[in-house]
């Protein structure tokens, strides 16, 4: 296979970006509108203070991103401090493609006619997406042999959080929460100050889920969330090419090789 050009990708300590819905330079992702209310000023003031999970990584805000499980009303993603080797081949990556990645990340070593079986694709469609893996510089192939790359070159996300806001209704906010921990290394509810949490701490411990409090001026922590290793599944690595496409299309690339 020829010699592939690559990139050396940049994540600034200092980046604070958040996608706006209507965004247009991350591809693949997609965004439901936001809605003006209660929520939303909620979720707004909140990301106004200090995250239980921030650090010094770079924060990339999501808001209400499209994931198979619905429109998490936030995800911030923590990419590495890191720069990392970037191809342009990369932007080509489809969900269908990340999808067949994790599979490869969950296998080990495999070869393409077991993967055609697996996902139940004909074998030369899985041969074609599998050629643009390896262009894309995520998969090494070596005769039959399909193994992912090394996990450190190619996944950037150090942390993935998902938080759910609501006003009222704080066990529908644990039941979306709970259904974020198939993509996110931490799950939270946030919810504005209430008379009694104790049922939401209980209900939130059994899931696995923390409790973020916005009482007028901060945030408190209440519970913090169970972490979970990631990529958790084929969602975390869908935010993971999301954070790399938008760094690479807004020009974070340090130098070409």
């Amino acid at each position: 296979m020829e010699r592939r050009e690559v990139a050396k990708l940049e994540f600034p300590s200092l980046m604070r970006l958040a996608l706006p819905d209507d965004q247009a330079q991350t591809p693949g992702v997609s965004f439901r509108t936001r809605i003006a209310g209660p929520e939303k000023e909620l979720i707004d003031a909140a990301l106004c203070c200090r995250l239980p999970t921030d650090g010094r990584l770079a924060r990339v805000v999501f808001h209400e991103p499209s994931v198979p499980t619905g429109y998490p009303d936030v995800v911030a993603v923590y990419p590495t401090s890191r720069s990392v080797a970037v191809s342009p081949e990369r932007l080509n990556v489809t969900a269908a493609h990340i999808r067949l990645l994790h599979q490869i990340h969950c296998l080990g070593y495999t070869r393409a006619v077991n993967l055609s079986q697996l996902v139940h694709r004909r074998l030369r469609e899985v041969l074609k997406m599998l050629d643009v893996l390896e262009r894309a510089g995520l998969i090494v192939v070596r005769g039959n042999a399909i193994r992912l790359q090394a996990l450190e070159r190619i996944f950037v996300a150090k942390r993935i959080v998902a938080i759910e806001a609501k006003v009222r209704d704080w066990r529908k906010a644990l039941q979306q929460a709970a259904a974020n921990r198939w993509f996110a290394s931490h799950s939270y509810v946030l919810l504005p100050l209430r008379r009694s949490y104790r049922l939401v701490l209980e209900e939130a411990t059994a899931l696995g889920v923390g409790v973020l409090a916005y009482r007028g001026s901060r945030l408190d922590v209440l519970l913090k969330a169970s972490v979970q290793p990631i990529p958790q599944s084929f969602g975390s690595w869908l935010f993971n090419e999301w954070v790399i496409g938008h760094r690479y299309t807004a020009g974070g690339i340090h130098g070409c090789h």
